[in-house]
């Protein structure tokens, strides 16, 4: 009985599809709205906690207002001091301009990083070969490390530990190079990062994203303002020990690494312990990051369980009157098959299914509707945190509540349709 009920609903469904799917909208777009929230914020919240040193999330980037004092060497050493213990990794860094003076490159102006040993672990960007340069010694040989993409672009194949260059200090107000020439030693060659990796910068926006300009103007309309720092997105630096070759250069950042979740609080603090020397301090953290973990979030959770519910009812009210209106129309098919010996409780039974297949597809079309909405949400935000993942046990909820309502919702036609007399039905028809 149950299978024959079962093929006469699936008959009754494919009989009318396009009344069928209009009947089914309330449960398809509630259960779309109770899968995007979940598989939005929790695929966020599970790629940030999953990659957060990829995505810079344990970062926390510190410079000084242009119009104010520069930071200094004294400056990171204070910061050092007073946050022992609070961060994992602390590096200071200065990007200078240097004329390469020896090899295929001679002539070309390159941007080069002085920076501190802390440096590979401060930006999750480890040393694949070799070592990091720590100090300089006392010879004019200054040793560094060099970016993957620039070693293959200057030696190819070959290993470029042990080469050396020389290069010059480079003005750029006075256009011209300064200094004696310095011969510069591969010590060391970073690891190949990811493609989001460097195209990420230090407030979480993919510089790549075709919305980050306008996402960045929104930041800059409320005070924050980040101009592309195109060595931090380059895959083609050296980086050597701090003082090497501009000491009488500003520093240009200082960067900690800390737990994702202390980086608000360590935010404060070190602008307080730098605005306490007299700079004005900026400070650049994942932004996005700061959104999805916010509990405030959550304070959406019952409002979209309100409206899921909302949509819920009204979908089953939408099917409980069309299954009605089904009811009348087939008076001859009820009547007909009362005749050829169905049961009362095989007529409820049949428009049962009717109820239950249609908010059955109903909610399977609603799981890829909404997650394809999360996904059309994420593709849209230039932010590199967002992300989306399917919430199964959610959708399984979602779907077997759908179905629940569109039962319910059936027994009262059901009902009707059962108690209709054949020999009243065919007068009737």
């Amino acid at each position: 009985m149950i299978l024959e009920s079962l093929r006469i609903a699936l008959r009754q469904f494919l009989r009318r599809p396009v009344r069928s799917l209009l009947v089914l909208q309330g449960t398809t777009w509630g259960v779309a709205l109770a899968v995007f929230f979940p598989a939005l914020i929790e695929g966020s919240r599970e790629n940030a906690l999953e990659r957060a040193s990829e995505l810079g999330l344990d970062r926390l980037v510190l410079e000084a207002d242009p119009t104010g004092r520069p930071l200094t060497r004294a400056d990171f050493e204070s910061l050092q001091t007073e946050l022992a213990g609070e961060v994992q990794d602390m590096a200071a860094a200065r990007v200078i301009a240097v004329e390469v003076q020896s090899g295929a490159s001679a002539g070309k102006l390159w941007l080069i990083v002085e920076t501190t040993p802390g440096y590979p672990g401060a930006r999750s960007y480890p040393v694949a070969r070799g070592h990091f340069p720590t100090t300089s010694p006392e010879d004019a040989t200054i040793p560094v490390a060099i970016d993957p993409a620039l070693a293959r672009e200057m030696y190819g194949e070959n290993e470029a530990l042990g080469r050396a260059l020389t290069v010059q200090l480079f003005d750029t107000t006075e256009d011209e190079p300064t200094g004696v020439p310095r011969t510069l030693r591969i010590v060391g060659r970073m690891s190949q990062r990811t493609e989001q990796a460097l195209s990420a910068n230090d407030l979480g926006i993919d510089e790549d994203h075709r919305l980050a300009g306008i996402a960045k103007s929104m930041l800059r309309s409320l005070g924050i303002a980040m101009d592309r720092d195109d060595w931090k997105q380059s895959d083609h630096m050296l980086y050597l020990p701090l003082d090497s070759l501009a000491p009488e250069q500003p520093l240009s950042e200082i960067v900690l690494r800390a737990p994702p979740e202390k980086i608000d609080r360590l935010s404060d603090r070190a602008q307080l312990l730098l605005a306490d020397r007299g700079i004005v301090p900026l400070s650049f953290s994942n932004a996005g990051f700061r959104v999805i973990m916010n509990s405030e979030i959550d304070r959406y959770e019952p409002l979209n369980i309100a409206l899921f519910t909302t949509v819920l009812v009204m979908g089953a009210f939408m099917i409980a009157n069309i299954t009605l209106f089904s009811v009348m129309e087939r008076y001859r098919e009820i009547a007909i098959r009362r005749v050829e010996g169905a049961t009362r409780r095989a007529i409820v039974m049949q428009f049962l299914f009717e109820g239950l297949i249609l908010c059955l597809i109903g909610g399977l079309i609603g799981v890829p509707l909404g997650v394809g909405l999360a996904k059309l949400r994420a593709l849209l935000d230039p932010g590199v945190v967002m992300t989306v993942h399917v919430p199964v046990g959610r959708s399984l909820l979602a779907v077997a509540l759908a179905t629940l309502s569109g039962v319910l919702a059936s027994i009262l036609p059901a009902r009707r349709a059962a108690r209709i007399e054949p020999v009243e039905a065919l007068r009737h028809e």
